[in-house]
């Protein structure tokens, strides 16, 4: 059974939990939710930054024009860059604490 720990969590943005039993993080954000193995994460998080690298210029940063494949054949999600800025932001802030954590597990 799962056991969650919050890395991240804002009302108006979402979370990062992660289950301390199963080692998988659970990503929420808007009304998305991904599940990723924590060995999965670093490359999840560098793919994004890439992405919002790709599209910095982007005159409008509302328009929801960048476009992510899913595993699923059809199904695709879609951002703006301010939105996936608020994404990379919020991932960000959930490696900084999972990374804090590991460290704090080092002295005890």
């Amino acid at each position: 059974m799962c056991a969650f720990e919050s890395l991240y969590h804002q009302t108006d943005t979402g979370y990062v939990l992660r289950c301390s039993a199963c080692n998988h993080l659970q990503v929420a954000f808007g009304n998305i939710v991904l599940t990723l193995r924590e060995k999965d994460y670093p490359a999840f998080v560098s793919w994004l930054r890439e992405i919002e690298e790709e599209h910095a210029d982007e005159e409008d940063h509302l328009l929801k024009n960048i476009v992510l494949p899913t595993p699923c054949e059809g199904m695709r999600m879609m951002f703006s860059l301010t939105e996936l800025q608020k994404l990379n932001g919020m991932l960000d802030e959930a490696d900084s604490e999972l990374q804090s954590r590991r460290m704090l597990k080092l002295f005890l």
